[in-house]
C-alpha cells in the first residue's frame, strides 16, 4: 500500500512471504518520508499502526533502508538494527511501550 502527497510519501507492506527477510507477522515501512520533520507525524503513524496490529494480526514493525533520521526514530521506538543499521525491527509491544513514555 502506498500513499503520496505533497506532505508525505509512505509505502507499507503487510504479510510478507514467510521466507523473506522479515517474519510473516511483520508490517514493513518500506518508505516513509514527511515534508515537515520532527513535528510528530511519524510518531502518530506508528501509534496508529500499533492500534491496528491486533486487527490485522501483525506482531512486528520494521523500517527498511533507514537513513540517519529514521534510524534514530526506530531506536527511540525500541527497534533493533539489522544489516548494520540499514534496517530496523521491533515488536508492536515494545513500540507501544516506547510511545507511552
Amino acid at each position: 500500500m502506498s500513499a503520496l502527497s505533497l506532505q508525505f510519501d509512505i509505502d507499507i507492506r503487510m504479510f510478507v512471504k514467510p521466507n523473506d527477510y522479515w517474519p510473516r507477522e511483520c508490517l514493513v515501512l518500506a518508505r516513509i518520508g514527511f515534508t515537515k520533520e520532527r513535528v510528530g507525524y511519524g510518531r502518530a503513524l506508528v501509534q496508529r499502526l500499533v492500534e491496528l496490529a491486533a486487527k490485522f494480526s501483525y506482531r512486528y514493525l520494521a523500517i527498511e533502508s533507514a537513513n540517519a533520521n529514521a534510524s534514530a526514530f526506530a531506536e527511540r521506538l525500541g527497534f533493533s538494527p539489522r544489516d548494520n543499521g540499514r534496517h530496523w525491527i521491533g515488536t508492536v509491544d515494545a513500540s507501544q511501550e516506547a510511545l507511552s513514555r
